[in-house]
């Protein structure tokens, strides 16, 4: 049984679950406890969004002794979340290619602009980095969806949605954040098309912005 988290704010559990994520393969299981400090939003339900956003899927439902979180983990193809409360920015990608997954580093496929641009801007020092750009930059990285397909069409709707709670929270447990949707442009027809009011309501369009790296006959905006 690993614990994590003793003594610590529930905010520094993502990169400490990443931290766990990365001395693991895809496949490997783990039985881990969540210990930390207890605050009027750590719940049962909490555990298991950082849980699912650290790279994770639960093999049973999770339960509560007291203040800790107890879940047996197994480590799928994904990515780990790289968020914390100091965070200025936080990329929001659709869900992970296999390239990054396979390198555990968001938009990590050579030719990808999204780096290259990053280092250009001043906005991070150190390419392919998430966990430098972070805590040294304030720079997060998410996706609303974990699981890993070689097309973005290939998430459906429901998976998208599922995603929006998730990183809503974090947005609202920042003082402020800039929220940058990047490369929106497969899933657009759903998420920013038609239904483009639930997502403004999902995530708060006070500090939206959307960024398209790749060529496109027309991309999305939201306003």
């Amino acid at each position: 049984m690993i614990r994590l988290g003793t003594d610590q704010p529930v905010s520094a559990l993502p990169l400490l679950l990443a931290e766990l994520r990365h001395t693991l393969s895809d496949g490997d299981t783990i039985e881990c406890c969540l210990t930390p400090h207890s605050t009027q939003d750590w719940t049962i339900e909490r555990a298991v969004d950082l849980a699912v956003g650290a790279g994770f899927t639960l093999n049973a439902p999770p339960t509560r002794q007291r203040e800790n979180a107890h879940m047996d983990l197994t480590r799928i193809r994904s990515l780990s979340d790289t968020v914390a409360p100091a965070m200025r920015i936080l990329v929001v990608g659709l869900n992970p290619s296999p390239y990054s997954a396979d390198h555990s580093i968001g938009y990590a496929r050579p030719g990808n602009r999204f780096w290259p641009a990053a280092l250009a801007s001043g906005i991070v020092s150190i390419d392919r980095d998430p966990l430098h750009a972070v805590q040294q930059h304030g720079l997060g990285m998410t996706d609303l969806v974990r699981r890993t397909t070689a097309r973005a069409d290939e998430v459906t709707g429901t998976e998208f949605h599922q995603g929006f709670g998730r990183v809503e929270d974090w947005r609202n447990g920042c003082n402020r954040v800039l929220c940058v949707l990047l490369d929106w442009v497969v899933g657009d027809r759903w998420l920013i098309g038609a239904p483009q009011q639930a997502c403004r309501s999902a995530l708060s369009a006070a500090d939206l912005f959307m960024l398209c790296l790749t060529p496109a006959d027309s991309i999305p905006t939201v306003d």
